[in-house]
Order: C-alpha cells, then structure tokens, then sequence
C-alpha cells in the first residue's frame, strides 16, 4: 500500500517525462524486487510493434522482442494481441506456456513477468510490462501491487494522452473512508485481504467459521461497492 501511495503522489506532482516515470516506478518503487525492467510497448493498427518507453532493456534485448513480434510465445506480445493481463510468477510457469521464448527469457534471467494492458490512444493497444529476477522476498499479493501500480500509470497516461490535466486523488481518500465505516471486524478482514491471505488462512487467523466469513466478505463488498477481492486496490486507482 505504501508503494502506491507513493508513486500515486509521485505521478501528482507532474514527473517531467514518460521515461523518467519509468525509471521512476522501477528505481524508486520497485528497487528491492530484484527488477529487470518495466517497458510500455506499443503495436499499432498495421501491426507494427515499438518499445515506446523502457528502463533497463538493453538495445539486445529490444531487438529481441522485434524478432518475438513474429510470434505469440512471448507474455507482451499475447498482452498486446488480446488485451488481456499476463503473469507468470516463476521460470516454469513461463517454460509451460512460453516455450519458443524460453531461450530469449533465460537471456534476460527473468523469473517473473507480469504484463497489463493499456489503452493510450483509440488507434494502437499498449502493454506495460515489468519482469522481475528471483526476487529476495515473495510478496503473496504481488500481482495486486503491479496491477495497482499498473493501473494508475495507466489512468495517468491515458490523460496524458489526451492532453487533459486531472487531479489523481490519493489512495488512502475516499477508499479508507470507506473501510473505516466497516465494523472492526470486517476492517480485520480487509487487512488480512490486503495481506494477501485466502479464506481459509483469514477464517483462521480471525477464529471465524468459513460460511461466516463468507458471509461478512459479501456485506464488505458490497460497501466498498466491488464484487471480488481483487478490486480494492483497482477501485482506489477507477475513482480518480
């Protein structure tokens, strides 16, 4: 949560350039994940393809992903082609689904990959991608922090792009006013959410009974007005 508050603030101040929020997200907010690089690719309407912004690719490794571009065996290639979030948590993850890319991911040591779709303009499809070595400590909610993350560089961008000037209001407004009209229970669990645990572990942490849980997760959703856990942080970042 800090890390998005953080870059949420970062984005309100106006950052100079789209390279250097890149470098941004990845030195400042990303440092200690053991990052390789976060790149915004871009495929227009007659299919050509284009690392728009990046930090950390090497020129290598950028003619790579033009050589990849005749395939679909890659994570931001299919994020481009289908619109659709990509993640691969570990290096067999990628080898089962990717396994004409194998060679090229083993080049780079990636060993996490998580690819977000973007739309910054109504003629091309973007794909914001960040790739990861082993990281020295596994979050369990990783993927809810880059698609947090993702999602907000996305609105910002989207903006940009559009030449609008908008007010990204912080993380921790109108989302925990929200949470803190919960009852002291339901706050528990929404912390054991934001933790990354499941059902059973927050049942058991909480000494709650499972259809209990279930029970009190639906009167949650319901005021924080989402239908499953995983938009909380997507909420924070749709109401700006």
């Amino acid at each position: 949560m800090q890390d998005i508050e953080k870059f949420s603030a970062y984005l309100l101040a106006g950052p100079d350039s789209f390279q250097g929020t890149l470098d941004y997200l990845r030195n400042e907010i990303l440092h200690d994940q053991n990052m390789i690089f976060a790149a915004v690719t871009e495929k227009t309407k007659n299919e050509e393809l284009y690392v728009i912004a990046n930090s950390g690719l090497s020129e290598d490794s950028i003619a790579g992903l033009g050589w990849l571009s005749m395939s679909s065996e890659f994570p931001t290639i299919e994020c481009l082609a289908l619109n659709e979030e990509i993640y691969l948590p570990t290096a067999e993850a990628w080898l089962k689904k990717y396994p004409g890319s194998n060679l090229f991911r083993q080049n780079l040591e990636i060993e996490e990959i998580f690819c977000f779709p973007m739309k910054l303009n109504p003629t091309s499809s973007h794909c914001l991608t960040l790739a990861f070595r082993s990281r020295p400590t596994k979050d369990s909610w990783a993927q809810e922090k880059y698609r947090s993350l993702s999602h907000l560089l996305s609105i910002y961008l989207q903006n940009i792009e559009k030449k609008r000037i908008i007010r990204i209001e912080m993380p921790q407004v109108s989302i925990r006013r929200r949470i803190a009209n919960l009852n002291t229970l339901q706050q528990k669990i929404v912390t054991e959410i934001l933790e990354g645990k499941n059902n059973q572990q927050i049942a058991e942490d909480l000494e709650l009974n499972i259809n209990t849980l279930k029970r009190e997760l639906k009167r949650i959703f319901k005021e924080l007005h989402i239908s499953q856990r995983t938009q909380i942080y997507a909420k924070i970042l749709d109401e700006s």
